[in-house]
């Protein structure tokens, strides 16, 4: 879990980043998050699309773009976060936090047929397999 700033924070494998995050499809200097000044509007520029994968609500980002309250975006292959913007919230929001769904879960993350999906889609449904439905709600929520 972040916490953004208003203005900008710069996010990627450099530690010298205002947010340093490893893994698969991580590039050193990998995007920037703007929020404006009132903290109600947040976008997303990929800083190296051709080396760092974006994805918001399952496709994929190669430019600025806006994200909204309660869009998924992942960074890289496993970096993935629901995007909560406090001023946004209204009480139909907790149904909207419902995890009990594991392909619900899984589509806003996997929402594409590409090598690393299709691959990481056999790995979770061969997991879900292995530790049940509940511990794999967990996993990947």
């Amino acid at each position: 879990m972040y916490y953004l700033k208003a203005g900008d924070t710069t996010l990627g494998t450099d530690q010298n980043l205002d947010i340093t995050m490893n893994g698969l499809g991580m590039a050193q200097s990998h995007a920037k998050i703007q929020v404006n000044k009132d903290m109600n509007s947040i976008s997303i520029t990929p800083i190296n699309p051709e080396l760092g994968r974006i994805l918001i609500n399952g496709n994929t980002i190669k430019t600025k773009t806006d994200v909204k309250h309660w869009d998924t975006v992942t960074f890289g292959i496993k970096n993935s976060f629901k995007i909560i913007i406090p001023k946004l919230k209204t009480p139909e929001d907790e149904k909207l936090n419902d995890v009990s769904d594991f392909e619900k879960i899984l589509e806003g993350r996997l929402n594409n047929d590409s090598p690393e999906a299709i691959c990481m889609r056999k790995y979770l449904e061969e997991t879900r397999e292995w530790i049940g439905e509940t511990k794999s709600k967990d996993f990947v929520s």
